[in-house]
């Protein structure tokens, strides 16, 4: 599922490696009002899921600020 068929997305999955966190999937997706995250840090085995009930939630803003709470 973790293999990169066509960068950045594999089987399902987005794949990128960070520096800092190693390697990460993720998938999200925005629907008739509602919004979804879910990534999974493998490094240090963190799990983030983001469920919104607003079409078109700022993502990458929430998990800026969850980082900073983590302090990564």
């Amino acid at each position: 599922m973790y293999t990169v068929v066509k960068p950045p997305y594999g089987y399902g999955w987005f794949i990128q490696k960070d520096p800092l966190r190693g390697l990460i999937v993720s998938h999200g997706g925005d629907t008739f009002g509602f919004t979804t995250l879910i990534e999974r840090r493998q490094k240090s085995n963190e799990l983030i899921i983001i469920l919104g009930n607003l079409q078109g939630i700022d993502r990458d803003k929430i998990i800026t600020v969850l980082n900073k709470m983590l302090k990564l």
